[in-house]
């Protein structure tokens, strides 16, 4: 029997998949082609079975594309896993598709599903595990999980955990003293100062930030007094140096237990310490979830595309090529107005062989601005133990690296270092400990007029004397003013723009650098092309 693979061949573009008619007809050589989706209800995921029928091939032979969803939330009852919260939690707060790609004869309806609910369980069951705000059960009894542990610190309590958590604990933890401090596992406790902060941005805006996200279409606002103390108080109480962190967890690989201990500092207890592992979780459970997938099923061929930072296939192109990637382009993922985007929504692709894994970090998704006299200083929900607020020199981090949780932690420690020559050090480093012969690394930033370029007010011009942008009014008139008598509604445009047209810099490792090309045709914006490829010596 022929492989799909003779068949069928995918492109990722950021985290989806898409699927192109030409590109079949041209690799099958027939123009009768069908292209049906079928769309059921399975619980709580959708099978969605795209079919491609070739008119020359009995029905075993038709090539399908069956892909689960994730489930959108974890109940309260009536399932193995359930949340003992009165909270709507989806696993890992995003959607996960997984697309299988197969003939009718390969896998039965039952197996299909059976595949299905394995993924929706190891997507529940590995996010409760991960959770620090919520308590869950399976199979009616108590789960073990990351809040249990926090509520154990300092109580010189072994907690015996299950083996999915006890490697993600283990790893974790080895990474953060492997890192320089790039990356830390200790941050719950200033996360969530964050986490609220960003539930409630446009609630807490002053009429300046609310001009300038109207006329810039960024997110703007900024820290209160309170909010500064806070996080200023959680960074003296956050483990940071190597004999704080040493001081931190113990692990009995025979019994998978874990031990929080109590951290001091010059003698004194830190307080409140949390481990938060939710930058690298869903990597690990795509990595637990595909290889399980791959031992079950050795020929499997597969797509896990796990929300918004990583995506891994298994098997290869069908025609033996190389997969085609196109990349995001961070300049168009924070501009919030999606009707008005200057920006390509990409630019340039990348050919990369055979089976991968591509995790990225970016500023883009949770992020403020604070205007701090001419500086607009950005906020992301990436950060810097030992200050408590973001390096934002890149604004996207990629790394290819076949272990999709290692390569999570990797972007986010190198998020966290603020020059190319000091995230290619840490990346060479962290390579070096972990025996990563095959690693690439794309890193991206703004640049103008040759330098390292960040919005700031003086990139938007005319500004009024109050420093606030210049409005055209319903009537036609100009409003130059301090905004505290103006509704914006009554504005229709502004004469403000941003006058620093940068360049968006992807600096890419020399393997990975062989493989890029910019994009010439079929661009949204072509008079607007901004990327710039450069190769990391």
């Amino acid at each position: 029997m022929k492989s799909i693979h003779d068949f069928l061949f995918l492109i990722p573009i950021r985290m989806q998949i898409l699927f192109h008619q030409h590109y079949y007809k041209r690799f099958i050589g027939m123009d009768n082609l069908n292209w049906f989706i079928i769309i059921s209800m399975k619980q709580k995921a959708f099978l969605l079975l795209p079919i491609l029928l070739l008119s020359s091939c009995d029905s075993s032979q038709v090539a399908m594309v069956t892909s689960f969803l994730s489930p959108y939330y974890i109940p309260k009852s009536n399932n193995r896993v359930c949340i003992k919260d009165e909270e709507i939690i989806s696993p890992f707060n995003t959607s996960i598709n997984t697309s299988l790609y197969h003939y009718v004869s390969d896998y039965s309806n039952d197996t299909l599903n059976s595949i299905r609910d394995e993924i929706n369980f190891k997507l529940e069951y590995f996010h409760a595990l991960s959770d620090r705000h919520y308590s869950y059960t399976l199979d009616g009894k108590d789960i073990l999980n990351v809040k249990a542990i926090n509520d154990s610190y300092g109580k010189n309590k072994s907690l015996v955990v299950d083996d999915f958590l006890y490697h993600l604990l283990k790893e974790s933890y080895q990474f953060t003293l492997h890192s320089q401090g790039r990356y830390n596992m200790f941050l719950g406790s200033l996360n969530d100062i964050y986490e609220e902060k960003f539930a409630k941005l446009d609630n807490q805006q002053s009429m300046k930030e609310k001009v300038f996200q109207d006329m810039a279409h960024l997110h703007f606002a900024s820290f209160s007094e309170e909010e500064k103390k806070a996080i200023d108080e959680v960074i003296k109480n956050t483990p940071i140096s190597q004999s704080e962190l040493e001081q931190s967890l113990t692990f009995d690989d025979e019994k998978k237990s874990v031990t929080f201990h109590e951290i001091t500092r010059d003698g004194i207890p830190l307080k409140n310490v949390q481990i938060s592992l939710g930058g690298n979780a869903k990597g690990f459970a795509t990595e637990k979830i595909t290889n399980d997938l791959k031992k079950e099923y050795p020929g499997i061929s597969l797509v896990m595309n796990s929300g918004t930072s990583s995506i891994k296939a298994l098997g290869t192109r069908p025609d033996k090529k190389d997969w085609i990637l196109r990349y995001i382009n961070p300049a168009y993922q924070e501009y919030l107005d999606s009707e008005s985007n200057p920006y390509n929504d990409y630019e340039f692709t990348i050919s990369y062989p055979g089976q991968f894994n591509l995790s990225t970090s970016g500023n883009y998704e949770n992020y403020f601005y604070e205007i701090q006299g001419k500086k607009m200083v950005k906020n992301s929900h990436i950060l810097d133990a030992t200050t408590g607020y973001s390096n934002n020199y890149f604004d996207q981090v990629s790394v290819f690296l076949n272990d999709a949780g290692l390569a999570d932690m990797y972007t986010t420690a190198l998020m966290n270092t603020s020059s190319i020559e000091e995230a290619s050090l840490l990346f060479d480093s962290l390579n070096q400990i972990y025996q990563q012969h095959d690693a690439e690394m794309i890193l991206s930033y703004k640049e103008y007029q040759g330098e390292y370029f960040s919005y700031s007010l003086d990139c938007y011009q005319p500004l009024s004397s109050f420093d606030l942008p210049i409005a055209v009014l319903k009537d036609g008139s100009e409003y130059a003013n301090d905004y505290q008598s103006l509704n914006l509604s009554d504005i229709v445009s502004y004469k403000t723009n941003l006058a620093c047209p940068f360049k968006q810099v992807y600096c890419l490792t020399s393997e990975l650098y062989q493989k890029a090309s910019l994009i010439t045709d079929k661009l949204k914006k072509p008079d607007n092309v901004i990327s710039l490829l450069r190769e990391i010596k």
